[in-house]
């Protein structure tokens, strides 16, 4: 019989299908809303549309405080699906009776969604402050993840999801074509035949100012870092940036997911789990560090296109930053050290007004 899991938080509930690891977020329905009858009613609706043809032959684990985790199992039993909440003895199954129509859940609200892939609106109040995108529920699906859910409890999952996100988002990253941002170049006058030759010292302080590259510092949206000039940076969506500079053989990825109040060392482990498992994934010591952060970790993910991406990641205030070094073959010393310093000097700025870049 198929298995769904309920994990409900302060701020959310998460409901994992145990089979695929496929998670759905609900952040207006929290431990409190779901207290009362009426929201735990529709949970119970949105799982039942989740859950298609199979309802209501499913079972419904729930791990959640005592008064919204007993609403929802009575809820649950109403709709006459066997459930019961986690760390306690599953009921026994109840004996076969003729077929009957499935048990009519009462419709939700007119302004809750129908589908569990529509958007759903934003609330018109509520103690936990909206995301810059709107408030969405994203759709995980795991792979060799679903293998380790199973040995880690309901908590987990939170933690786990969170992981899926970021991979989700680099995995996605690397298929894109490897296209170089447009160049500018700036044409340096002409000297005139008649000029008079620089003098010796006007030589040595021009020779030492060409020999000094040029930095420019990048801004676009949260995001403001510093790179080797010719950088431009562009917006792949989803809280995910691209750098492209002169050399087409590179590419610099930065991703930004919330944590919540996830710690950072909890987050960092599920990572290094992840990789040890995921055979596009391995380990490697860290070519890059940021420094001040002492919960980091580093991998280097192979594609199978023949592209390397080498990926840092930390947490910093609240959110997972991730950079990944992207080259289309072996990584180059340049390569290196455009990506040391971008991952210096990243900042992820709360004001998301910045689009553009100017000169260090």
């Amino acid at each position: 019989m198929p298995r769904w899991e309920v994990s409900v938080t302060d701020a959310l509930t998460i409901v994992v299908e145990a089979t695929t690891a496929k998670a759905h977020y609900f952040y207006d329905l929290g431990a409190a809303a779901l207290s009362e009858p009426d929201q735990a009613r529709r949970l119970v609706s949105e799982l039942r549309d989740l859950t298609g043809s199979q309802w209501p032959q499913v079972e419904v684990i729930i791990d959640a405080a005592e008064e919204p985790g007993e609403c929802l199992l009575e809820q649950c039993h109403t709709a006459r699906v066997r459930a019961w909440r986690y760390g306690e003895p599953p009921p026994e199954p109840a004996e076969p009776t003729e077929p009957t129509a499935p048990a009519e859940v009462p419709a939700p609200n007119a302004s809750a969604p129908r589908s569990a892939t529509a958007p759903r609106p934003e609330p018109e109040d509520g103690p936990w402050p909206q995301p810059p995108q709107g408030v969405r529920r994203r759709s995980l699906q795991g792979g060799g993840i679903a293998r380790l859910l199973e040995r880690v409890n309901l908590f987990s999952v939170a933690i786990v999801a969170v992981v899926l996100l970021v991979v989700g988002v680099s995995w996605w990253s690397t298929r894109q074509s490897l296209e170089p941002a447009p160049v500018r170049t700036v044409a340096e006058p002409e000297q005139s035949s008649s000029s008079p030759p620089p003098s010796d010292s006007a030589g040595e302080e021009t020779s030492t100012s060409a020999e000094a590259p040029r930095e420019i510092v990048v801004e676009r949206g949260p995001v403001r870092v510093r790179t080797p000039e010719g950088f431009e940076i562009s917006d792949r969506g989803d809280s995910s940036f691209q750098l492209n500079g002169a050399d087409p053989e590179l590419r610099i990825l930065i991703s930004f997911d919330e944590v919540y109040s996830v710690s950072a060392a909890a987050v960092i482990a599920e990572i290094e789990s992840m990789v040890a498992v995921d055979e596009t994934l391995r380990t490697e010591a860290a070519v890059f560090r940021r420094h001040g952060q002492p919960a980091q970790t580093s991998y280097v993910e192979e594609p199978g296109d023949g592209s390397v991406v080498r990926w840092t990641a930390w947490v910093e205030q609240g959110t997972l930053i991730s950079v990944g070094c992207h080259s289309r073959h072996q990584p180059s010393h340049a390569h290196t050290a455009s990506c040391r310093m971008a991952v210096d000097s990243l900042e992820h700025r709360d004001n998301t007004t910045g689009d553009g870049e100017k000169l260090f």
